[in-house]
C-alpha cells in the first residue's frame, strides 16, 4: 500500500526544479491517440480540451514549419494533419489563424484552457516525442512553440 501511495505522489508531482520532464512520465504507446489519452489522463482535462489543445499546438507548428519539416514531425507522430483538423474544428477556428502562441492561447480560452495548462501540455508533447525516441522532432517542435 505504501508503494502505491509513493507512486501516486510521484506521478502527481508535475516538475522538479532543474528537471525538464515531469516525474513519473512514461510515454503511452499508440501514436496520436496514445498521446492524447496519456495527456488527458496526466492533465485531468476533458477529451475536447485535450484534442483542441494538441490540435492547436500542432496547427501552429504546421503554420511555422516548412512542409518538409512538418512532414518529418508527422513521420514521428503519424496522424497530425487529422489532429489539427479535429482540434481546430472543436475550437471553431481555421488552422491558418494559428500564427502565434498568443493566437493559440486566445482560441483555447474558449474551452477554459489557461496558459499554464497549455504550457504543461506543450511540455507533455515534447516529452512524449523525446520518450518515443523522436528527439529531433521534439527539438523542432520546441523551437516553434516558444
Amino acid at each position: 500500500m505504501n508503494r502505491r501511495l509513493f507512486v501516486a505522489a510521484a506521478v502527481s508531482t508535475p516538475f522538479v526544479a532543474g528537471c525538464s520532464a515531469p516525474l513519473g512520465f512514461s510515454p503511452p504507446a499508440g501514436g496520436v491517440n496514445g498521446m492524447l489519452s496519456g495527456m488527458q489522463k496526466y492533465m485531468g482535462t476533458s477529451a475536447d480540451q485535450t484534442a483542441a489543445s494538441a490540435g492547436a499546438l500542432f496547427g501552429l507548428a504546421q503554420n511555422k514549419l516548412s512542409p518538409a519539416d512538418f512532414a518529418k514531425l508527422n513521420t514521428s507522430l503519424p496522424g497530425l494533419p487529422d489532429l489539427v483538423t479535429k482540434g481546430t474544428g472543436i475550437l471553431g477556428v481555421s488552422p491558418s489563424s494559428l500564427t502565434s502562441m498568443s493566437s493559440v492561447t486566445d482560441a483555447l480560452s474558449k474551452l477554459n484552457v489557461n496558459p499554464a495548462q497549455l504550457s504543461q501540455m506543450s511540455s507533455y508533447i515534447g516529452n512524449y516525442l523525446g520518450g518515443s525516441g523522436a528527439n529531433s522532432a521534439s527539438s523542432m517542435l520546441a523551437g516553434v512553440l516558444r
